[in-house]
């Protein structure tokens, strides 16, 4: 006798977990997929803001002024115009001779921020969060990683909304001291400040205003170095003495001590400069000091406690001035410090000659 065939069916639950498995496996692929393009868009958006950034760069170097930010705000700075925030649009690009550049997923032009004398620039994108895969979902995160190419000028965009200010009030102005919206400057990648126009009064605006930025200057007058600006104490790239000042064709005064490194008393005639032959002014009033750099011009002045810390966190920072070579490791050179021989000495004109008339070497 021949049985029937049974047909095994399959169970509501089974059904349940294989469609629970088809799901997850069609969400990790599609988040894969979703991940690799976002990963595209983001190399696109790096190449397309450094294909701007070196175009501006030739443009300077031929010392011709930025093109200016189009569809933008002026931004004001205690009545004053201090910037433009804008897009890097068709003129800007047509300037430059560069077809039209724009982000490979919304369209939107990158951000483009000037000074006011368009000399420095500041080029600011939006790179995309990947997709994760959480507990069989997929989390399309809003939120954006800002990134920035140029000057560390302090590309503006709203906290909260994650959006540059030109956006949000094209063709507009807006004064950084007075504004009550909540904005972020951002210097570089790693740096940035939050607040309102309040928080900002008297710090981060106050450098926008004199024109300067973060930067090292480019050049600096006979005798003084350029230092590189410090965000944490707020203070814009400046230049310093490379020496100590010094009167020029000064005479030793009864400071001198006669023997190797000459002094001088300063007096009311004296010409102030920086270099390593003359002698070094040893006797000065503070009163005195200030009226000296004011002759010098009117941008020299006595150097502050802020433009004293940034050359500190400077010379920290180079693994060249610790014992090991590496920085926090070992101790950092202090100078000629062990009494051989007993004299305080002259700086060589030789860069290359740290330890010049030391008795001392690298190793030793």
């Amino acid at each position: 006798m021949n049985l029937p065939n049974k047909r095994h069916a399959f169970t509501l639950v089974e059904l349940i977990v294989v469609i629970a498995v088809l799901s997850v496996l069609a969400t990790v692929s599609f988040a894969t997929v979703s991940n690799v393009s976002v990963s595209a868009r983001n190399s696109a958006r790096v190449t397309d803001v450094s294909t701007i950034a070196s175009k501006l760069e030739t443009w300077l170097s031929l010392g011709k002024p930025l093109p200016k930010p189009e569809n933008g705000v002026d931004l004001i700075a205690s009545g004053s115009v201090v910037g433009y925030q804008g897009n890097f649009g068709t003129n800007s690009a047509r300037t430059l001779g560069l077809s039209e550049i724009k982000d490979p997923k919304d369209g939107a032009y990158y951000t483009y921020v000037a000074d006011s004398k368009l000399k420095s620039y500041q080029l600011l994108g939006f790179k995309e969060n990947t997709a994760a895969f959480i507990l069989g979902q997929i989390g399309y995160a809003d939120s954006k990683t800002p990134f920035t190419k140029g000057d560390t000028l302090g590309t503006l965009y709203d906290t909260i909304a994650q959006t540059p200010i030109e956006k949000m009030y094209p063709n507009s102005q807006i004064d950084l001291l007075q504004t009550s919206s909540g904005l972020t400057a951002l210097f570089s990648d790693t740096k940035q400040l939050s607040g309102t126009g309040f928080a900002f009064g008297g710090s981060m605006w106050s450098l926008l205003a004199k024109q300067s930025n973060f930067d090292a200057p480019k050049s600096c007058p006979a005798g003084f170095i350029p230092v590189p600006g410090n965000v944490e104490f707020l203070q814009p790239g400046f230049c310093v003495m490379k020496y100590e000042a010094k009167a020029l064709g000064g005479t030793a005064g009864p400071s001198a001590d006669g023997i190797t490194y000459k002094t001088h008393d300063y007096q009311l005639s004296d010409t102030v400069v920086s270099n390593a032959k003359d002698m070094v002014i040893a006797t000065i009033s503070q009163t005195q000091a200030v009226a000296a750099c004011r002759a010098m011009g009117s941008e020299y002045h006595l150097i502050s406690n802020n433009e004293w810390m940034t050359l500190a966190r400077n010379a920290e920072a180079q693994g060249g001035n610790w014992s090991s070579g590496m920085v926090g490791s070992g101790y950092m050179y202090s100078g000629h410090n062990d009494q051989s021989p007993a004299t305080i000495l002259t700086a060589s004109t030789d860069d290359s000659l740290g330890y010049a008339n030391t008795n001392d070497t690298a190793t030793t």
